[in-house]
């Protein structure tokens, strides 16, 4: 057989794998690298901590197919503290695109946070992102197997039916919670726990291209982090006059993902040292088609802008354990860019008051003051 006709026939069994097997449904995608985009997975993250955040991210899954996966999500989000109960405002917009460009799917999202203390060390935020969604898929493109001509190739027209529409557009919603709890310990160190639980597609909306009943199947999420630091961390970030071996981080962590027929579970660590920052994890999927376990390994650097302000540039790559699957499909790279903006934050609406002063909590003690620690 010519190499023509198996590429052509690898589209058609992409196709026929993502958009045709009714035993499917429809999931979406992922990303490595989600202590570094919490807003993706949680719309309670937003305005967890104090400032602006902008996160930009790329990911390419498996490589060596010749459909592959292109992920591109970008969100932005601000710490609001100016009136009672306000936790944070965001926006985020991604866009997903498979067998190169035949199917797209293109979401803008507007996620809004209500913060609630529950004591100087904790505090609890409420989440929803409400998004509208069009899904693509350029049937044009395409190439059936009735098309084909040993001898001249693609020289027949098609029998396949074409869908009633080439474009899908709906609304949908995602609700979180997260907690934080910030707790000084032995030996001048400091935890900062984070721990969210969301559920996306509450309303499982209708994806079908053909007039056929296709609903999102909701996913659940849970993750939780733990950073381990010194107590002046912060101080220490935002000086230029620090020597270079002092403050560090680490960030262990898990996240678990259930949707449809899909449950995946990470766990691994960070660690960031003299402004550069290195990652392990561990990730298992587990599809009714295929079983593959993945290590993550990722690196990165920490780039201070001014003494409030730093740009964090990140990469990982995924290497699968499969060692036929990743022959035939590659791993996949991710790249992050994130930007922090501490001194935009709206955390007192112009007052002298403490973070929660507003809440009738009182001045800011130290505690509540860590509770606005920049991310990891």
């Amino acid at each position: 057989m010519s190499t023509l006709k198996l590429r052509i026939l690898k589209y058609l069994l992409f196709f026929l794998l993502f958009f045709v097997t009714s035993e499917l449904k429809p999931q979406d995608p992922s990303f490595s690298q989600f202590t570094h985009n919490p807003l993706y997975y949680n719309p309670a993250y937003v305005g967890i901590s104090k400032g602006v955040s902008m996160r930009f991210n790329y990911r390419k899954q498996w490589p060596n197919l010749p459909g592959d996966f292109r992920t591109y999500n970008f969100n932005i989000d601000m710490a609001v503290r100016t009136a009672s109960g306000s936790g944070g405002l965001g926006f985020m917009v991604d866009k997903h695109t498979a067998g190169s460009g035949y199917y797209e799917r293109t979401r803008v999202g507007f996620p809004v946070a209500v913060r609630v203390p529950l004591y100087s060390n904790m505090v609890v935020q409420l989440g929803v992102m409400t998004s509208f969604v069009q899904k693509g898929l350029n049937w044009d493109n395409l190439v059936f197997v009735d098309q084909l001509d040993p001898l001249s190739g693609n020289v027949y027209n098609t029998e396949f039916v074409p869908p009633v529409k080439n474009k899908v557009t709906y609304p949908d919603f995602d609700i979180g919670l997260a907690f934080r709890l910030v707790e000084s310990t032995w030996g001048g160190k400091q935890i900062v726990a984070t721990a969210g639980i969301a559920a996306h597609h509450v309303f499982t909306p209708n994806e079908s291209f053909f007039d056929l009943d296709s609903p999102l199947s909701r996913k659940f999420v849970v993750t939780g982090d733990f950073i381990i630091q010194d107590e002046n961390y912060e101080r220490v970030i935002s000086s230029f006059n620090q020597s270079r071996g002092s403050g560090y981080r680490f960030n262990p962590g898990f996240i678990y993902q259930v949707q449809g027929e899909l449950k995946s579970f990470s766990a691994g660590l960070n660690i960031y040292k003299s402004n550069i920052y290195t990652g392990i994890w561990y990730r298992n999927e587990t599809f009714d088609l295929l079983k593959s376990n993945a290590l993550i390994l990722m690196l990165g650097i920490n780039a201070k802008i001014n003494k409030d302000s730093r740009m964090k540039l990140l990469y990982s790559y995924d290497v699968l354990l499969n060692e036929s699957l990743y022959r035939a499909a590659g791993g996949a790279h991710e790249i992050t860019i994130i930007f922090e903006l501490d001194a935009l934050s709206a955390i007192t609406g112009g007052s002298k008051r403490g973070i929660f002063g507003r809440n009738g909590i009182g001045e800011r003690s130290s505690k509540s003051s860590e509770l606005e620690c920049s991310q990891f």
